[in-house]
């Protein structure tokens, strides 16, 4: 049988490794694009390509961490596929030039929570090793040699495939907040009302001084938002003193969004 061939690309990141297509019942595709360094998939997914420049540039932009979104790790490799297909096989994806270690290495972030002489304690660590070491549990050797460096008694730890009580607490802690500070519950009540309302609308036959008046309304509303989320952030952080480093926290940058006067309640 004879197959039509089209140019492709394979980007892998180092420190990230390739994106693979992980089997899911999530979406129509049947997948959704991970990396290889996911402890969670196998190291046998098919591996993902993109079709060309554009699409390339779109996914460095929107799915490549801003860590590594660096000349100096990112490679871009031609390959040749079947028409109509966007994937290739880890063998083949290695034969073509892929680094073989894209497969070896796993990363994992971990939370470490307990107590200590000064009080809570939450630090923040990551861990990269081979697929061997972490099947060994060294990612977790590393993270009670980390409380134990920090005098955290009976330390907690969450890696971040297993952060569903984290995730649960700080979603509490989230409404609770917008509970207790209207502007912040109006300034996101706002936003997702603009979004109902965008996607109810007939765009086809939108006035163009109408589609213009909710252009305004959306920005003004998402700079609200943005405005009093960093708000808040910085207020958050201010009696944080468990970090990994004893050295005091440094407030979260200052937005470069015009500042606004605040969402209205009237």
């Amino acid at each position: 049988m004879t197959y039509n061939m089209k140019n492709q690309v394979l980007i892998q990141v180092k420190g990230m490794g390739v994106p693979v297509q992980a089997p899911t019942a999530r979406n129509a595709d049947g997948f959704e694009i991970r990396w290889s360094s996911d402890a969670d998939i196998s190291p046998d997914c098919p591996v993902h390509v993109l079709s060309d420049k554009k699409q390339l540039e779109r996914f460095v932009q929107l799915a490549v961490d801003d860590r590594f979104r660096s000349a100096d790790l990112i490679q871009i490799i031609p390959v040749v596929v079947p028409d109509g297909s966007d994937s290739l096989t880890r063998e083949q994806a290695i034969n073509l030039g892929a680094d073989p270690e894209n497969w070896n290495m796993i990363r994992v972030a971990m939370v470490i929570s307990g107590n200590s002489s000064r009080g809570p304690i939450m630090d923040e660590i990551e861990w990269a090793g081979t697929r061997e070491e972490h099947a060994e549990g060294a990612h977790m050797q590393e993270a009670y040699e980390h409380a134990h460096r920090r005098k955290i008694n009976h330390p907690s730890i969450f890696s971040h495939n297993q952060g569903g009580h984290l995730q649960k607490a700080a979603s509490f802690m989230n409404e609770f907040q917008r509970q207790m500070k209207p502007s912040l519950r109006a300034a996101e009540e706002m936003t997702k009302g603009h979004e109902r309302a965008l996607l109810s609308m007939d765009l086809d036959n939108l006035n163009p001084d109408r589609a213009l008046f909710y252009l305004k309304q959306m920005q003004t509303s998402l700079i609200d938002r943005i405005s009093v989320q960093q708000l808040n952030v910085h207020d958050s952080m201010k009696p944080v003193v468990n970090q990994s480093s004893d050295t005091p926290v440094e407030a979260p940058a200052e937005s470069h969004v015009k500042p606004s006067p605040g969402p209205r309640f009237h």
